[in-house]
Parts: C-alpha cells; sequence; structure tokens
C-alpha cells in the first residue's frame, strides 16, 4: 500500500490537532503493514521496494519548506531541494564535497585571490531551453544585496566588494557631474555627527537638502568608475582626492557635502558583473579562502530576472516558484507541490547532462513524525529517510547493529535561542544560570541517544579552515576558552547567579524555588526529537533552579515567523554549517545579521568579527574568530546544547550515497542498483567533472 492511501494530512489550513490525530492514525496503519514486511537478516525492514515506479526516488523532507527561492532560504527544508532544482557556478563532488565543475567549466583567480573569472558552459540551459548566462548570476546576486527583497542569508554576499555597504545604503553614485566629479563616482554616505563634521572641509554648505558623504576608496578595480585627482570647488573642499579608487587609505577619508537629489543608488558599484554572456568576473572585499564553497549556497544560485519581475507586483513575489511558473537550471525541475503533503521532482529536459542522471523523478514527502518515517522506511516507501529528519531517539540502540544504519559527526550545534528584549531574559546573568542548570550530558545520554557531544560553545569543534586544528592546540596546552567551569554544568552556580539577578532561589521541602521568577515558556517546532528535548530542558530547570517552563510546539514555518517577530521567550533552533569555516556559525551573532534572532547586539563582537575576516593570515585569522565566539558565549544569547551527529538509514539498493560532515547528499548522484547483491561496488550515477587548476587572472 502506497503512502496516498495512508498519511495524506488534509489542506494547508488544517490545524496542528488534527494533522496529529492524522499522523497517529497513518503511523498506526504502517505500523501493521511493517509488521507484516519481509526482511533480510542484517537490515532493518524490506530491503525490496512496495511498488515503486522504477527509477523514482522516495526521500523524506520532513517538513514543508519555508521558501523555494534561493534568495530567501535560510533552512535545510529549503536549501536541500533546491540542490536538486538548480546547479551554481561550481558544485561539490558527492564523495568529499570537494569542488567540481558546475554551470562554469574552469575559472582563473588573481594571486591575492581577490579577483575571480569564471567561464560558464555553452550548453547550460534553463528548464524552458533558454540559455544561462553570466548575467542570471550577477542579477540574482545583486538581487540578494537589495535590502528589499529580505534575504536572511545576505552576510554571504558581503564577501563580494562593497556588498556590505551596498545592502546598508551608504554606497551611492552620483548622476549628474559635480565639483569635478564626474557622472557615476562612487561615494559613500556618512552620518552628519559632529565627528564627521570636523572631517570635513572648513566651508561647507549647511543646507537641510545636502547631505555629508566621502569618497569611497576601495571600488571593483574592473569597473572603471574612479573619481578625477581634482578638487572639489563647487562644494568648497579644499582636500584632494586623488587615487580615490586605490586601496583604503590608514588615515580618514576627506569629507564634503553633495546636494541628496544627486545621489542614487547603483549596483555597478558591486563587485560582480557579467562581461560578456558566458563571463563572470568577481571582485572580493577581501580574500576569502572559502568562497567556492560559498557558491554552493542558494543565495548564489542563479535565477531569471524575467520570471521573477513576472510576479512582482502581483502582491505574492514567491508566485514564481510555483510548480506551474518556476524556471530552474538544475538537474530536475519542480513538478508538484502538495503544501505540507508532498512534493514531485522530474528530471529537467534542458539540463546540460540530463542523459547521465539515472533517477528520472524524486517524492518527496513531508511527514514530520520520525516514528512514521522509520515505519515508511522498513516497509519500503522510502528508500532513503532524508537529510533533514533525525531517527526516533528510543530507537537508536536497536538500530546501530543494521548494515543499512549509518552516524558520522556533523557540523551543526543544536541550541536554544533565548529572546535578549524579553525580561528576565535581558539580564546576562539569567541566561548564563539557565545554561549552567542544564546537565547536557544526562540530557544526551537519556534523551538524544545519538553519540552526539555537550556543547559549551558554538561552532563545532571538527570545523575546518583551521578551526579544528587550533581546538587541538588550545586543549594540548590546556587554554582551551570553552573549558571552564563557568560553561560546564553547575547548577550551585547556576542558583547564585539567578539569586544575582534578583531571583533569590530558595529549598523548600527538597525543592528549590526561585522567587519572583516569571514562568517561561520554551517554543519548539514539531517533532517528537526536539518534544523530548524540550521536556528534558523543563523537568532540568525545574529540578535545579526551580523555574517553571510551559511548553509550544509549532509547525515549522510558523515559529520562524514568530521568532523574527520577536514572538518567543526561548526557541529550539540550531545551525548546520553552509561552508566549512566558523564564519559560518558566528556571523548569525552579528548585529545586523538577519538570522540573529536573539535581539542580541554587540559593537566589539562585529569589530572583531570584521578583523578575522579580514585577516591573511589563516592562524591569526582563527584566533580572531575564536575570540569572537568566546565573547558570543559569555553572553549567552544562545544555549549551546550539543554537537551534532548525524545518523541515516538508506536501502542497500541505493548507490552514489557517501556520508560527509556536511549532510549534503544530493540525490542526483544516486541510482539504484538491482543487481546490488552481487555489485558491492559504490559510486555515483555519473562521473563527476573536475574543474581544472585555476587560470591566472588579468584585468
Amino acid at each position: 500500500m502506497k503512502r496516498s492511501s495512508l498519511v495524506r494530512g488534509g489542506g494547508g489550513g488544517a490545524q496542528e490537532s488534527r494533522l496529529w490525530s492524522l499522523w497517529s492514525w497513518a503511523l498506526a496503519l504502517v505500523l501493521l503493514a511493517a509488521c507484516r514486511a519481509e526482511s533480510e537478516p542484517g537490515y532493518f525492514g524490506t530491503v525490496g521496494r512496495r511498488g515503486g515506479a522504477p527509477n523514482t526516488f522516495y526521500v523524506n523532507n520532513y517538513d514543508e519548506p519555508e521558501h523555494l527561492d534561493p534568495a530567501l532560504v535560510s533552512e535545510s527544508a529549503g536549501s536541500t531541494l533546491l540542490l536538486e532544482l538548480f546547479e551554481p557556478l561550481v558544485g561539490e563532488h558527492p564523495a568529499d564535497l570537494h569542488a567540481i565543475q558546475g554551470t562554469a567549466e574552469r575559472y582563473d583567480k588573481s594571486d591575492d585571490n581577490r579577483s575571480y573569472r569564471f567561464y560558464l558552459r555553452q550548453n547550460a540551459r534553463w528548464s524552458d531551453g533558454r540559455a544561462v548566462v553570466a548575467e542570471d548570476f550577477a542579477w540574482a546576486w545583486r538581487r540578494v544585496l537589495v535590502p528589499e527583497t529580505g534575504a536572511r542569508q545576505v552576510t554571504m554576499m558581503f564577501a563580494l566588494k562593497n556588498g556590505a555597504l551596498f545592502h546598508r545604503g551608504e554606497l551611492a553614485v552620483l548622476n549628474a557631474e559635480f565639483g569635478g566629479l564626474v557622472k557615476g563616482t562612487p561615494l559613500r554616505s556618512y552620518e552628519r555627527t559632529p565627528e564627521n563634521l570636523r572631517r570635513a572641509p572648513a566651508l561647507v554648505p549647511a543646507e537641510a537638502t545636502h547631505k555629508l558623504v566621502g569618497v569611497h576608496r576601495a571600488m571593483p578595480t574592473f569597473t572603471g568608475v574612479a573619481p578625477p585627482a581634482s578638487s572639489l570647488t563647487a562644494a568648497g573642499a579644499a582636500a584632494s582626492v586623488a587615487g580615490a579608487a586605490a586601496s583604503v587609505a590608514p588615515s580618514p577619508e576627506p569629507l564634503f557635502f553633495v546636494p541628496a537629489a544627486l545621489l542614487e543608488r547603483s549596483d555597478a558599484v558591486l563587485g560582480v558583473r557579467a562581461t560578456s554572456e558566458h563571463v563572470l568576473e568577481v571582485e572580493l572585499e577581501q580574500p576569502t579562502p572559502y568562497f567556492l564553497e560559498l557558491l554552493g549556497y542558494p543565495v548564489f544560485y542563479p535565477v531569471r530576472r524575467d520570471v521573477v519581475e513576472r510576479h512582482a507586483g502581483s502582491g505574492e513575489a514567491e508566485r514564481w516558484t510555483r510548480p506551474e511558473h518556476i524556471v530552474v537550471n538544475g538537474p530536475f525541475t519542480l513538478a508538484r507541490h502538495d503544501f505540507r503533503y508532498e512534493m514531485r521532482l522530474e528530471k529537467n529536459p534542458f539540463y546540460w547532462e540530463k542523459d547521465a542522471i539515472a533517477i528520472e523523478r524524486i517524492v518527496v514527502f513531508e511527514v514530520p513524525s520520525a516514528q512514521a518515517t522509520l515505519a515508511l522506511y522498513k516497509t519500503g516507501e522510502l528508500d532513503y529517510l532524508g537529510s533533514n529528519g533525525a531517527l526516533p531517539t528510543g530507537s537508536m540502540d536497536r538500530l546501530l547493529g543494521y548494515r543499512d544504519f549509518g552516524r558520522a559527526p556533523w557540523t551543526g550545534t543544536y541550541w536554544y535561542e533565548f529572546n535578549t528584549e524579553r525580561p528576565p531574559l535581558d539580564d546576562v546573568r539569567v541566561r548564563q544560570a539557565l545554561n549552567l542548570a542544564l546537565d547536557k550530558r544526562e540530557l544526551i545520554d537519556s534523551v538524544a541517544r545519538a553519540g552526539q557531544a555537550p556543547a559549551t560553545h558554538f561552532v563545532p569543534e571538527l570545523t575546518g579552515s583551521g578551526y579544528a586544528a587550533q581546538v587541538r592546540a588550545d586543549k594540548a596546552a590546556g587554554v582551551d576558552p570553552f573549558a571552564t567551569r563557568l560553561l560546564g554544568f553547575d547548577a550551585a552556580r547556576a542558583r547564585a547567579l539567578l539569586g544575582e539577578a534578583g531571583f533569590t532561589v530558595r529549598e523548600r521541602d527538597g525543592t528549590w524555588m526561585a522567587e519572583g521568577f516569571p514562568p517561561l515558556e520554551v517554543l519548539y517546532n514539531t517533532s517528537e526529537g526536539h518534544r523530548a528535548v524540550a521536556v528534558a530542558v523543563q523537568a532540568l530547570w525545574k529540578k535545579h533552579l526551580g523555574v517553571s517552563v510551559t511548553l509550544r510546539n509549532e509547525e515549522w514555518k510558523v515559529m520562524i515567523k514568530n521568532m523574527r517577530d520577536g514572538h518567543f521567550q526561548v526557541a529550539r533552533f540550531g545551525w548546520v554549517a553552509d561552508y566549512d569555516h566558523p564564519h559560518n556559525f558566528l556571523d548569525t551573532f552579528l548585529s545586523y545579521s538577519q538570522n540573529n534572532m536573539t535581539r542580541w547586539r554587540d559593537e566589539a563582537f562585529d569589530e572583531v568579527m570584521a578583523r578575522a575576516a579580514a585577516e591573511p593570515d589563516s592562524k591569526r585569522s582563527i584566533a580572531l574568530y575564536r575570540q569572537a565566539e568566546e565573547r558570543a558565549v559569555h553572553a549567552m544569547p544562545r544555549m549551546p546544547i550539543y554537537f551534532y551527529t548525524k545518523s541515516w538509514l538508506i536501502k542497500p539498493y541505493v548507490k552514489g550515497f557517501y556520508p560527509n560532515a556536511m549532510n549534503k547528499h544530493p540525490i542526483h548522484w544516486m541510482w539504484l542498483d538491482e543487481s546490488w547483491r552481487a555489485n558491492p561496488e559504490n559510486r555515483p550515477a555519473h562521473v563527476p567533472h573536475e574543474l581544472p587548476p585555476p587560470g591566472s587572472y588579468a584585468p
């Protein structure tokens, strides 16, 4: 019996309680079928397929994706699907994730690692047959940086030259000649503060219609836009602007006034442009060692301007991502989307390597229940559990011995977010006390039960780019900043901190009571695993602090919206790496990050992060990242709970699946091997196209 007759959960407007009653009914039927399923010794459940269509892959996504627009995706439920729908400039090898060809066949790179030139393949096509061109990438990247787009992962684009300034509206160009400066001259805006006024020339107009600006000295070299070496006579400025297109000088730039009406936003100042149909040039703000890895994240995917703008004025801007409208350049297209139930992806007939893709279609379930998912797998309804969920914690011990079970460390951290603007969580001592009162080892051993490691900080210790090496060196030297009694389990210290915050904790009849402490609410998205952790946190805070906690669960999209709107106190969350560098975790703490839902702001943290990103020496850079992380940990806007491991079940006939710490498993590399018993070899469905060594970049 196929899932369609078992677990259909109603329309998109169904209430959560109704959905859960339907899931419970479905689970009972599936479990009954599971009891009758024929299994093979050594494997969990059947190794056959229950009527599955040939070359159709069945997988669970667990949640309805929040977005399918690459500019807006910031969570795994969406990004996992986009791996199949879009192709980036540079791909990732399925076995070890090293950079391979994507839409680009080769690239050039400058000696200082700041300038790139990508050469797109001539046969790349969109799903409507139109050629993929360099401007599709350039426009998509510029769109991410426009504030009106609302991209949550916009900080990734700050790697581009002038990306941050453009996004913040601090960079403009002249729309007419002014004071010896030619039309199109890029200028950086400054606030009209006393300090900046002192930096301006003595004779400046005081009219309110004028805006204080300064020449920005770090423009992309390939734009050809640079102010002349002349005086700014019209503004009364005597300072020269010679060399304004050179690197930023250590001394402050001269400031002058320009009429605000002469300034306009222009994406020509950004470090990305299409120089021909198949050549894309990129300039970075500073050397970024993980830039090729960044290109694999959805915000760097191409999108078609005409497709997006066709629906921009409809009041439903994301209408373009519906099956009947979406145009993609990846191995699969979106053929069907039944909200909160199922999605169907069909092979893209115009994909340049379509003949090498072995899977013809992907059926994506959206079953939030881990128990139901496990039962569906057991009966052969699923080929792979999927990358976005977790196995039921109560099943971990019995699954360990099966040959189709696997587990690997994962570059991800499970944490709870605090709304630092909501009392009493606006007091750092309260946040620190809640962290100290949580026995994370007990929680892992009794609840999570998947070999996770207790987390005292935010960046997983296996993170690459030099971070893991620094962790080992710190521990060997006995100077690990996160191995302190202030970050481990210490209930007595936690009670003392609550007392310092004005909530005395007293023992009454063998029970702790936090006097005057208001009840807390923990928000989590619907999942048995997340509920189990929340119940454990509730019990531990009550046991060690006498703090009362209520629990509230919501569907993923609803929870995310409430968190972004600030409608929460404590919320279950976490982060898994989009690229293998500590910046990926720590930039979510930046005061201007769209992913900082805690409302925590710290200028010193922002400053250290900027220094870390700009530091060319990798060891010094990682040391600065560790320094920034230490500052965030002691402020505790988020409470780290454990570092992830990833456990999975995948049928033995599925080939092209490789464990990796990033938990990336694109299905377009997989295939179904009917002769798997006689053929133990595991290989991708087709040979990855390796990137040749980069050529030398010449302007």
